[in-house]
């Protein structure tokens, strides 16, 4: 998702070799799986720094048990976590 609100949806379809946007939607919506083939170009449009940043954000995440096996949302931490931030008085600063 990340390199897609990067580079925008032609872009993936051109460097993956997708050839509909019905595919890409069932990819992005976790419809169905991603080919290794896809992966590889998609990887290489990543920085060093964004695909290290990827991993450790969802690495921390499971640590903190908010995704859980397979990336499984924790929804009950999940929504604990939105309350809280709700009345948080900085967070209520950015928007």
């Amino acid at each position: 998702m990340h390199v897609v609100k990067k580079y925008g949806r032609r872009r993936i379809l051109e460097e993956t070799g997708i050839s509909r946007r019905v595919a890409l939607w069932r990819l992005l919506e976790k419809v169905s799986p991603v080919k290794p083939e896809y992966v590889k170009p998609l990887l290489e449009l990543l920085t060093d720094e964004e695909l290290e940043s990827l991993v450790v954000v969802r690495e921390e995440l499971k640590v903190l048990g908010v995704l859980r096996g397979e990336g499984i949302l924790n929804y009950s931490l999940a929504f604990e976590i939105l309350v809280t931030a709700k009345g948080d008085e900085y967070l209520k600063t950015l928007y």
